[in-house]
């Protein structure tokens, strides 16, 4: 099967199958996407600390920190309860809730999707402001804490040492010995929390924050639907389905579905088509005339003087021995230039000097069926002048 074959017996000849494989998904697309309700998009933008990451694992995880932090059900609530929404936080936050990073800096995009823009600012406004507390008190808390506990060691060590001080004035010898040894205990002990608690203020002091960039707005402009792309990927797995379709059923049961396909599939010209009102009575019917005109030009063509009008299934040679009949009939003055006509009908026919045949075939005809008339063809070697086809009742194809 050639490409220009296969082309006209599954796009042509399915073309009403690939069509509906076409237009149904995109209408469903286009419904399915006017039900859709319409979401605003409200976005705070946040820079956690300054310090550039140094590798996209490193980034990935500064931003799966942060999408933590916002979809933590906790933060969810209180930012439902800020937006006054009461639903469930964990299916909002998987839903609404969604971060952006800025290539692998440290800038965050907060954003939330809502049907109302008020709605999705004070959700998303929530969200930042808990992400800032959080992320700028979280570490500072630990910090703190721990000054505040070496501050009060210190104190308490410093209270130890003053009062040991003033016995040594009244202590024995051995007592003094015993009591300086406290006190250098102390003092180191004191030394060691001191230097801790340096390094702590000024670790505290070059601690990074997080700042807000862009405060979060009340959006005016919808987010767009996307169901024109959607419609369109629809459309296009519509179309490749339906072509798939269309070439496995032609690959099953191949069929011709109109006269162009089995005109091209004989490789010879269409000569007419019949309805099924001018089989009833073809020696009266008007179609006969132009057939049997194009007949005539056709066989100046080749020299022949007589057409053989081959029917493509047994249970049509009677019409196509009428069909001969019809087209045969001829007046002096008028159509004595029309071929002479006879039927193969499995009987013997005097084919005559430079014989033709013509094809005479429903307009819809399996494609199995031409393989006799094809080895017909080519043992006779006579030239094939072209196709008459004609309608037949749904329930004979």
């Amino acid at each position: 099967m050639t490409i220009d074959e296969a082309f006209h017996r599954v796009v042509r000849g399915h073309r009403l199958l690939i069509a509906i494989c076409l237009v149904l998904p995109m209408a469903a697309m286009f419904y399915l996407g006017g039900k859709q309700p319409v979401l605003y998009q409200a976005v705070g933008r946040v820079e956690i600390g300054t310090t550039l990451a140094s590798s996209q694992l490193q980034a990935d995880a500064l931003s799966n920190r942060v999408l933590g932090i916002v979809t933590s059900p906790g933060v969810v609530q209180r930012a439902l309860f800020d937006g006054g929404l009461n639903v469930d936080p964990v299916q909002f936050a998987i839903d609404h809730i969604s971060i952006n990073r800025v290539g692998v800096s440290p800038v965050i995009d907060v954003t939330v999707t809502q049907e109302s823009p008020v709605r999705a600012a004070l959700i998303a406004k929530s969200l930042t402001n808990q992400l800032l507390n959080f992320a700028n008190a979280g570490g500072r808390d630990a910090t703190t804490g721990r000054i505040e506990v070496l501050s009060a060691t210190i104190l308490t060590l410093t209270n130890q040492r003053d009062s040991l001080i003033p016995k040594l004035a009244t202590a024995s010898p051995g007592g003094v010995y015993s009591l300086q040894a406290q006190i250098n205990a102390i003092q180191t002990t004191m030394a060691d929390d001191l230097r801790q608690r340096s390094d702590l203020i000024i670790a505290a002091a070059s601690m990074e924050s997080t700042v807000l960039l862009d405060a979060v707005g009340t959006p005016t402009v919808p987010l767009p639907s996307g169901t024109k792309q959607t419609a369109a990927l629809a459309g296009l797995l519509g179309l490749i389905g339906g072509l798939g379709l269309a070439a496995l059923l032609e690959a099953l049961r191949p069929t011709l579905r109109n006269p162009k396909a089995i005109s091209f599939a004989m490789g010879a010209p269409m000569i007419g088509h019949v309805h099924s009102r001018d089989l009833e009575s073809p020696h009266h019917s008007a179609a006969m005339n132009p057939i049997a005109d194009r007949m005539a030009l056709l066989g100046l063509r080749y020299g022949s003087s007589r057409a053989m009008l081959l029917a493509v299934r047994k249970a049509d040679q009677a019409r196509a021995g009428q069909m001969a009949q019809a087209l045969a009939v001829s007046r002096e003055d008028e159509t004595s230039h029309r071929l002479q006509c006879a039927a193969l009908n499995g009987q013997w026919r005097e084919p005559g000097e430079h014989p033709a045949i013509v094809i005479f075939s429903p307009a819809k005809v399996r494609a199995r069926e031409l393989r006799p008339v094809h080895e017909l063809l080519e043992s006779v070697d006579w030239p094939l002048l072209g196709v008459v086809t004609y309608d037949r009742p749904c329930w004979l194809i």
